[in-house]
C-alpha cells in the first residue's frame, strides 16, 4: 500500500508496520522526514519514495505496486518562499488541489481501497481557510472515487502535538509576553483524541472489509472547555504562571508576526478555528471511532506522561520519593 503521510501519518505506518504490511511512503526529499519511520516494520517493508505531488506523473508513480492508498497529507499553516507574501502551499493547495491529484491517480491506477483523511472541523461555511478547504477536499475526493472511505479526525493530542505541548511551552518560555491564553472566555468545546488511537482507526479504516463509502467522525470520549485544557495542563506542570483571556480580534493580531516564520506556533487561521466547537454532534446513524474496533483514551490517561518534561524540574521532579 502507499501512504502520503503527515502528523498523524507516521502512527498510521506504525500500525501498519506492526502488522506486517509492505508501505510505501512519498516523501518530497527530506529524509529526516521518514528515516525513523523504517524502524516500524520489518527490514525492506517501509520504503520511501521521492514524489513531487503537484506533478501528476510523479504521484502516480507511487502508486505502482499498491492496492490501498491513503493520504493523511495536511498542514496546519500555510508553507512560504523567503518573503511571507509569497505562498508555497497555500491551504487550498494541499487540502483540495494535492488532495485531487492523489485521487485521481488512485482512480486511473484502478486502487482497490482509497482512506482521505479530512477534519472533524471540516465545514464550508467555517472562518477558518483551513477547515474551509478541508471540506471541500473531502467532497472533491467524493466526487472522484465514491467508494472512498472518509475520516474525519477531532484534535489530536500525543507526545508530538503542537497542542497541549504549545500550552505548556508558553508556561516556560523567557519571552515576558507569551503566557498560555484562553480566547474569549475559553467556553468553546473540544473532544480530543490521542493520536494512537487515530493512527490505528485509520490503518483499520484501509484494512477493514466493509469501510468502502464511508465517513467516520473520529473524537475522544470526553468533551472539554478550552478553559479547562489550559486549566488541566496548568495543573499538571504545578506552575505559577497564569493564562491570559484575550478577545478574539486581539489573538488574530498577536498572531500576524508569526505567519512569516517556519514552523510558527500560532497563526491567524488557527485562532478563527479555536472559536468554534470541535465536538462529534450526536447525529443518529454517525459512525464513530468505535466502529473502527478502537475504544478511544482519555486525555488525562496519556498526556500527563508528556507533559512532565515542562514542570520546573524536569520530569522527575514528582514531589516526594514515596509518591513514585
Amino acid at each position: 500500500m502507499v501512504l502520503f503521510f503527515y502528523y498523524p501519518g507516521k502512527y498510521v505506518v506504525n500500525e501498519l508496520g506492526r502488522q506486517g504490511h509492505t508501505v510505501f511512503i512519498p516523501t518530497r526529499g527530506d529524509d529526516m522526514e521518514w528515516r525513523h519511520l523504517k524502524l516500524m516494520g520489518d527490514l525492506g517493508k517501509i520504503q520511501p519514495m521521492y514524489f513531487d505531488p503537484k506533478v501528476k506523473e510523479s504521484v502516480a508513480a507511487t502508486m505502482e505496486h499498491s492496492d490501498i492508498v491513503i493520504n493523511c497529507i495536511g498542514k496546519r499553516y500555510e508553507t512560504k518562499f523567503i518573503l511571507p507574501f509569497l505562498k508555497n502551499y497555500t491551504y487550498y493547495d494541499t487540502n483540495v488541489k494535492v488532495a485531487e491529484t492523489i485521487a485521481t491517480c488512485a482512480a486511473e491506477a484502478g486502487i482497490e481501497k482509497y482512506v482521505h483523511v479530512s477534519a472533524l472541523a471540516a465545514d464550508e461555511d467555517s472562518p477558518s481557510e483551513w477547515a474551509r478547504t478541508k471540506a471541500i477536499g473531502e467532497k472533491s475526493v467524493k466526487n472522484i472515487i465514491p467508494t472512498a472511505t472518509i475520516v474525519q479526525p477531532g484534535q489530536l493530542f500525543g507526545t508530538e502535538d503542537y497542542w497541549l505541548n504549545t500550552i505548556a511551552w508558553l508556561t516556560r518560555t523567557r519571552w515576558p509576553i507569551l503566557k498560555p491564553y484562553i480566547i474569549s472566555g475559553g467556553q468553546q468545546k473540544i473532544q480530543p483524541l490521542w493520536a494512537n488511537d487515530a493512527g490505528r482507526a485509520i490503518a483499520n479504516a484501509a484494512l477493514m472489509n466493509n469501510t468502502s463509502g464511508k465517513t467516520y467522525k473520529l473524537a475522544g470520549p470526553k468533551q472539554y472547555t478550552m478553559k479547562e485544557v489550559v486549566e488541566y495542563v496548568l495543573e499538571t506542570l504545578e506552575t505559577d504562571v497564569e493564562y491570559r483571556d484575550i478577545p478574539a480580534p486581539i489573538a488574530e493580531l498577536m498572531a500576524l508576526p508569526f505567519e512569516g516564520i517556519y514552523n510558527p506556533k500560532l497563526v491567524h487561521d488557527m485562532v478563527r478555528l479555536s472559536q468554534q466547537d470541535n465536538i462529534l454532534r450526536d447525529v443518529p446513524g454517525t459512525l464513530t471511532i468505535e466502529d473502527l474496533g478502537i475504544k478511544p483514551t482519555e486525555m488525562e490517561a496519556e498526556a500527563y506522561n508528556y507533559l512532565l518534561r515542562y514542570r520546573k524540574g524536569g520530569t522527575f521532579e514528582h514531589g516526594s520519593v514515596d509518591s513514585l
